[in-house]
């Protein structure tokens, strides 16, 4: 919000700065900030094909040969008005096939404000990439996708 006007962006594009490079990184580490991380992963939403249905009876599929199968071939549907022409349907279906071609992790990362050297908002804020541990507690840049801060 900015005054009582609604900013909406799509992700990774206006608001990511990467605060992860440079001389001064945002690095949220074991011990000193971080004292809770929880990975969840999940294939809900998995599909490896795409079935296309535009209009005046167009149909097509398309098929993802790199993605996840873990239970054979799953196929995810896209009703698309206006679709007549498989260029454009081809453009929808990749868009689709590679959010959903893989483990979906949501990686959340409990911070304690007592000893954190960077401070949520201050620092950093939502769509920005920091540093912070991941598989096996090895920095990685990630990105901030919600903050919620309890008390």
């Amino acid at each position: 919000m900015q005054g009582r006007t609604l900013q909406v962006y799509n992700a990774d594009t206006e608001l990511e700065r990467d605060l992860a490079a440079g001389e001064a990184p945002v690095d949220l580490r074991f011990g000193r900030d971080v004292v809770q991380a929880t990975d969840v992963g999940t294939f809900e939403g998995l599909a490896s094909a795409a079935l296309v249905v535009g209009d005046d009876g167009f149909r097509a599929t398309y098929h993802n040969g790199g993605a996840a199968e873990p239970w054979g071939r799953w196929a995810t549907y896209i009703g698309q008005g206006g679709v007549s022409d498989p260029g454009t349907a081809q453009l929808l279906a990749e868009a689709v096939l590679l959010r959903s071609g893989h483990e979906r992790v949501q990686r959340t990362r409990q911070i304690t404000p007592y000893t954190v050297r960077w401070l949520p908002w201050r620092d950093y804020r939502p769509g920005d990439r920091i540093l912070a541990p991941g598989d096996a507690g090895v920095m990685e840049s990630m990105r901030v996708r919600q903050l919620t801060v309890r008390r």
